[in-house]
């Protein structure tokens, strides 16, 4: 209930998400068990780059599957009559694998796994019998705190649903008197790892983008409410002759009791004062099937669904909406 929730919208592209991992910028949270205990739910994944060739047997493989990114061991590689391919399981999985994988739907291999203050490598561990009967108790625990913590959400979304509800959380939060505070960060890096800048409170009102302000592909745009994180919009370019060309909407993060009081809207306004002085024209955001309130909010705040044209192909999976947004108003 007091998570936030994190979509990223690359994955709808192929040629967007490897555009981000070749310059550092792709880290998945882990979702699930099935590669437990070398992935925890809740992990974060460095991806790095890689074309089927380059991928061994035992990489953990980053491949698209319906419009979603999944991380699952590699177990074999063959080639037939439609080209090279690669076979992958989860590591939980005791029979049957993956359906084969082509180049087109690789991204490259996880590299690296953050877990808290930990770096670890997804290497496939063999365990005594003792503590593979513990790892499997601790798993068991972890999905039934999973299931309960789902349907404590869903219960939630539920109540926010009502409109006498909304109007109650509102109300808190107006008594509350929230202190809202506005950040933007900006791509920097340590060592080998994808981390973010802040800048300084007094260049939020002049940040612009293009080459008379900050020449970033990618930046984000950080809520804190009563000095905790409360939402986040990422942004990503494509230059000019790449697939995807211009400013995307490229992932959305926010709480859900903030989400349902505007809060969410406020942020992008502001960072639609930005896109606006730093003269974009137009901002697209492609969403998966199963954000559903991330397409019900682009909707809610003037984005409208269209077709790929000639000079903006896309590669949509089934149940995907490409929207896109007038940014620069006339006035400007």
């Amino acid at each position: 209930m007091g998570t936030l929730a994190r979509v990223n919208l690359a994955g709808g592209s192929i040629e967007l998400s490897r555009f981000l991992a070749e310059n550092g910028r792709v880290v998945f949270r882990a979702s699930g068990y099935c590669m437990y205990p070398n992935v925890k739910h809740g992990d974060l994944l460095l991806v790095e780059p890689r074309r089927l060739y380059q991928i061994e047997i035992g990489d953990v493989a980053v491949f698209r599957r319906g419009g979603s990114f999944y991380a699952h061991r590699t177990i074999e590689k063959g080639e037939d009559a439609l080209g090279p391919y690669l076979v992958t399981k989860p590591d939980q999985s005791t029979e049957g694998h993956d359906d084969i994988s082509r180049d087109a739907d690789l991204l490259g291999i996880v590299r690296g796994i953050q877990r808290g203050k930990r770096n670890l490598k997804p290497i496939l561990r063999n365990h005594k019998p003792s503590k593979v009967r513990f790892l499997a108790f601790r798993l068991r625990v972890s999905q039934w705190r999973l299931i309960f913590m789902k349907q404590m959400q869903n219960w939630f979304s539920w109540m926010l649903s009502l409109r006498i509800f909304r109007s109650l959380f509102r109300l808190l939060f107006v008594l509350r008197q929230l202190d809202l505070r506005y950040s933007i960060h900006i791509p920097a890096k340590l060592g080998s790892l994808p981390l973010f800048q802040k800048l300084f409170d007094n260049e939020f009102e002049t940040f612009r983008l293009g080459p008379a302000g900050n020449p970033v592909e990618q930046w984000k745009i950080v809520l804190q409410v009563n000095k905790q994180r409360g939402a986040s919009l990422e942004f990503a370019f494509r230059p000019p002759g790449c697939p995807y060309e211009g400013w995307w909407l490229a992932a959305v993060e926010g709480r859900r009791r903030y989400r349902s009081i505007g809060l969410l809207d406020a942020l992008f306004q502001k960072a639609e004062r930005i896109l606006t002085r730093s003269n974009v024209a137009t901002l697209a955001v492609d969403i998966p099937e199963e954000a559903s309130w991330v397409r019900a909010w682009c909707k809610a705040i003037g984005f409208q669904e269209f077709r790929a044209t000639s000079n903006l192909s896309i590669d949509q999976a089934k149940g995907r909406a490409l929207m896109v947004k007038n940014v620069l108003r006339e006035d400007n």
